[in-house]
């Protein structure tokens, strides 16, 4: 479950296509570069398809391409190929001389994925920078994990609480939140109420685990109910009606109505049976019916 993945490799196609539009990049070059010429942009060619196999065999053609406006990419081209045999003080060098080019925003978060991939959380933390993504994140609340560090739900996880999904790299991370008491009853149900708003079941079936009973197993129903419409439809049957047991005030939710009742209807509102055809769009949490004005919440849609 909280394996990670191999590093990402966007960054040679974003190369590639970048560099199809080579014109237009040396178009944009400062007004007193020199224009490349023909030897030069043969050459260049050359180490580009060397540099893409990586190692510094590249080299050999770009001998007379110091000065060429795109030679920030042969090495980071590189770089990015070897990437797993790469030290981080190679990437720090390159990074220093090329801080703000495409290449090297590139590379640095390519590489910090390799790190937590080893994780070499000292280097991690000597490379990241804030605002690099959500998995990102969650490695570097990691790396400091990993220092000793402990977690703040309002410094560390509040924003992260708000998506309906994460990457897998926020499930150490969740895990530990939930290993010091930080996912609490009301804050898993405020997380599983958005999930279920953007069709998330994945991510309420997760929450669910750490929710006590039988609160767990009516958060299970909802989760199926948004996977599986017609196994739910034909399993609610056999779910208990809940209502009466403690849950948080917030949430009303009932998994066996939700699926196979029509959601409560508004002024304005007409609902129907959803035919085979419905669109992705339609009331997926209540599984047989669509709403032509779909209620704003989830638990409005399918309350009794």
């Amino acid at each position: 479950m909280f394996a990670k993945a191999a590093p990402r490799r966007h960054s040679l196609t974003r190369l590639s296509a970048l560099l199809l539009g080579c014109g237009a990049l040396l178009a944009a070059v400062g007004a007193h570069a020199a224009t490349p010429t023909a030897a030069q942009r043969a050459a260049f060619k050359q180490a580009w398809a060397a540099a893409q196999q990586g190692g510094d065999g590249w080299r050999a053609y770009a001998a007379k391409l110091r000065d060429y406006p795109l030679y920030p990419y042969l090495p980071a081209a590189a770089l990015e190929h070897d990437l797993r045999q790469t030290d981080l003080v190679t990437v720090q060098a390159y990074l220093a001389k090329y801080p703000d080019l495409i290449p090297a925003q590139d590379l640095r978060r390519d590489f910090l994925l390799e790190l937590a991939r080893r994780q070499d959380w000292n280097g991690f933390l000597a490379l990241y920078q804030p605002g690099m993504g959500d998995a990102l994140t969650c490695d570097a609340l990691q790396a400091r994990m990993a220092g000793g560090a402990m977690l703040d739900f309002d410094r560390d996880l509040a924003d992260l609480w708000t998506r309906p999904e994460l990457p897998g790299a926020c499930d150490p991370v969740l895990q530990a939140a939930h290993d010091q008491g930080l996912l609490t009853t009301p804050r898993l149900w405020a997380r599983i109420d958005r999930a279920a708003d953007a069709g998330k079941g994945g991510t309420i079936a997760t929450l669910a685990n750490w929710l006590p009973p039988p609160q767990n197993q009516e958060a299970q129903w909802l989760a199926q109910a948004l996977r599986d419409p017609a196994s739910a439809v034909a399993a609610a049957a056999g779910w208990p009606d809940t209502r009466a047991r403690a849950r948080p005030p917030r949430w009303r939710w009932n998994a066996r109505r939700a699926a196979t009742r029509p959601p409560p209807t508004r002024p304005g509102s007409s609902c129907k049976r959803a035919s085979s055809s419905a669109p992705r769009n339609a009331t997926r949490s209540c599984a047989r019916w669509r709403c032509s004005t779909p209620p704003t919440s989830t638990r409005t849609r399918c309350s009794a």
